[in-house]
């Protein structure tokens, strides 16, 4: 039996005794579990704007990992799911993701009072440090040149009403 992983999404009232079911139900051994809680999710899945997270470490046969997916799709309070496989573990680690910390005001900081100066205040020395030079500025597109347009040569009225006969064969 290989060892997997699955982290998925049900909808806000979903629990894990309805995911367990789907573990047992597809021959699956189930070897840690953990619920990170009602999360508001990035965008709306399914027309759902806040999600329960799970992720689930079991151990199945290659062959049952197929019927497991099926069920999970057909899970009408499953929003998404990722299985993936750990790489080199010989047992199941903790999961901890820790939650976001709660967004204080910035505080405004007080500023000491400078002290008074005497007549000269003193002088820095130069920098040894080269200073990079500063960038061209693109150069500017070349004016095109213009188009120019060769007049038709004037024709008179009368040549053509001829020209006109003779197309239509009056």
């Amino acid at each position: 039996m290989a060892k997997y992983e699955i982290t998925f999404i049900t909808k806000e009232e979903g629990n894990s005794k309805n995911v367990e079911g789907l573990f047992e139900t597809s021959g699956v051994k189930i070897a840690a579990n953990r619920e990170l809680g009602v999360r508001t999710l990035t965008y709306p899945i399914a027309k759902q704007t806040v999600g329960r997270y799970f992720i689930f470490q079991f151990e199945a046969e290659p062959d049952k990992l197929r019927e497991l997916e099926k069920l999970l799709k057909l899970k009408g309070g499953m929003l998404r799911y990722l299985m993936t496989k750990p790489v080199h573990q010989s047992e199941p680690r903790p999961v901890r993701i820790p939650r976001p910390a709660k967004a204080t005001p910035p505080t405004t900081p007080v500023k000491a009072k400078a002290p008074e100066v005497a007549a000269e205040a003193p002088v820095k020395p130069e920098s040894t440090e080269k200073k990079a030079a500063p960038r061209a500025k693109p150069a500017a597109p070349k004016p095109k040149a213009p188009v120019r347009v060769k007049k038709a040569p004037e024709v008179s009225k009368a040549t053509l009403e001829e020209k006109l006969k003779e197309l239509t064969g009056e």
